[in-house]
């Protein structure tokens, strides 16, 4: 939330975080300040693949190599180059393909 308020919606963060929490409760009744993406990954026993682009100006690449190396699972690491928010798939359709394909072959 925080990184989501300050660096994409521009919003101090302290003065929004309350309605932030609260609405992400009313949405998923869960609290954002009760759940930890790196706490996740260090308990996950099932094969986990990332995939992220380094031009992603709303989620921070940073971040998946965060998690990355906090899980304990069996993991794959797809980084793509110049790719913003959610579009690896378009930027580099075959090497994505072909790492999911890999993947789901190995795990599933």
């Amino acid at each position: 939330w925080r990184h989501v308020a300050e660096k994409n919606l521009h919003l101090h963060y302290g003065l929004h975080s309350l309605f932030a929490n609260r609405l992400c409760y009313a949405r998923i009744q869960m609290r954002p300040d009760s759940y930890s993406t790196l706490d996740a990954m260090e308990k996950c026993r099932i094969p986990v693949i990332l995939a992220h682009g380094t031009q992603d100006s709303f989620v921070p690449v940073e971040m998946t190599y965060e998690n990355y190396r906090a899980c304990r699972a069996p993991k794959r690491l797809l980084i793509v180059p110049g790719a913003d928010h959610g579009m690896s798939h378009f930027l580099e359709k075959a090497r994505y393909e072909s790492a999911m394909e890999s993947f789901w072959q190995e795990f599933c």
